[in-house]
C-alpha cells in the first residue's frame, strides 16, 4: 500500500471513533505507547491507551490497544482489563480505597501508597480533597509501567510474528479531536515508514504531546 493509502485507512478509522481520543471525557489518560510494523508489503500499527474510565473507581485501570494494518490477525480494538487487580486495596464496605492494601499488577502484590509525601516525589496533584484511582495509577507508571502496558505475547496475537517493528514510541505528537491523523506531521511521517518500511522516514519536527498534563485539562 502507499502512505496515501494508509492515511486513507487511519482517516476513516478515526471518523467511525476507532481511534484514540486522548481527550476523551469518559478516560483518564495516564500513559501510551506506539508500535509500527512492516516490510514494505504489510503493515501494522498499534496504539496503546492506558487510563481508568472516569467516575468508575480503580477497577477500571485498563490498556486499550487500537489495531491499523493490512495483515493483522484481529481487527478489533482490544481492551486489556487484566493489568490490575485493585480488589484488596478497596474497602470491602465502601469501595474507597484503602490506605493500607494492595492492588496485584499481572499477578504481583504492590502496596497503594497514596500519601502526601509520595504524591509529592512524583509531582502529582490530586484534583479532589483525596486522591483516586487517576492518582493511584499515576504512582504505578514510574516501577510498573511494562506490566500495565501489551506485552510481547500479547501483541503477537495481534501482528503476524515475522513482520518487523520498525518504531516503538512512548510520544509522539497526536492529533486533537478535530483534526485527522492525515492532518498531522506525525502520521503522514509515520505512512511513509508503513508505506516503505524503513523506519529512517521517522524524523518528526514538531514536538511530542501526549504527555497526560496535556489533556487532563478542563475534566
Amino acid at each position: 500500500m502507499t502512505a496515501a493509502e494508509i492515511l486513507g485507512q487511519l482517516d476513516q478509522a478515526a471518523g467511525r471513533c476507532n481511534w484514540p481520543i486522548l481527550e476523551n471525557v469518559n478516560v483518564d489518560m495516564a500513559s501510551v505507547r506506539l508500535h509500527a510494523y512492516g516490510d514494505g508489503a504489510r503493515w501494522a500499527l498499534v496504539m496503546e491507551v492506558l487510563g481508568t474510565n472516569i467516575g468508575a473507581g480503580p477497577s477500571s485501570i485498563h490498556t486499550t490497544l487500537y489495531c491499523y494494518g493490512n495483515c493483522l490477525k484481529t481487527r478489533e480494538t482490544l481492551s486489556l482489563v487484566l493489568s490490575a487487580d485493585v480488589g484488596p486495596a478497596l474497602d470491602k464496605h465502601t469501595g474507597e480505597l484503602r490506605s493500607d492494601g494492595y492492588i496485584l499488577v499481572r499477578g504481583r502484590r504492590v502496596a497503594v501508597d497514596l500519601s502526601p509525601a509520595t504524591l509529592e516525589r512524583l509531582e502529582i496533584r490530586p484534583r479532589l480533597a483525596e486522591p483516586g484511582d487517576f492518582e493511584l495509577l499515576l504512582t504505578l507508571l514510574s516501577e510498573h509501567r511494562e506490566a500495565l502496558l501489551a506485552t510481547r505475547e500479547e501483541l503477537a496475537e495481534i501482528v503476524p510474528a515475522d513482520l518487523s517493528e520498525l518504531l516503538l514510541l512512548d510520544e509522539w505528537n497526536h492529533p486533537r479531536v478535530n483534526e485527522r491523523p492525515s492532518d498531522t506531521e506525525t502520521f503522514r511521517l509515520l505512512a511513509q515508514v508503513l508505506a516503505t518500511g524503513q523506519a529512517e522516514h521517522w524524523r518528526p519536527l514538531t514536538a511530542p504531546n501526549t504527555d497526560w498534563p496535556n489533556w487532563i485539562e478542563g475534566k
